[in-house]
């Protein structure tokens, strides 16, 4: 019985870091590229309700097409993932307001 209950408790204790983990890069995330979120809320974006992974989404259109960013933080680092239409991008963070406008307008 000891066992079992040693095993849920170290589960609700990873459970609970991994939370914990997530939110702080969240927040880390938020912080980074807030000037970019900024632009984005600008120009009719959405920024998404933070879930439970280490990423922070905003949804909208850009001429027409739908468009997906994403700020995503795990062990290796600060990323970006930009969809547009049917297009995916991984790029280094997006920070700024003008990192926001080169993606948009088609220049990488």
């Amino acid at each position: 019985m000891q066992s079992a209950l040693a095993g849920f408790v170290v589960l609700v204790l990873a459970v609970w870091v991994k939370y914990v983990f997530n939110r702080l890069w969240q927040k880390t995330l938020l912080a980074s590229s807030e000037d970019a979120l900024v632009a984005l809320q600008a120009q009719g974006f959405e920024v998404q309700p933070l879930g439970f992974g280490p990423v922070v989404v905003a949804r909208g259109t850009h001429n027409g097409e739908p468009v997906r960013l994403e700020w995503r933080g795990s062990w290796k680092g600060e990323t970006s993932r930009v969809r547009v239409g049917g297009r995916v991008l991984k790029t280094p963070l997006i920070r700024t307001q003008a990192q926001v406008a080169a993606l948009l307008s088609g220049e990488e």
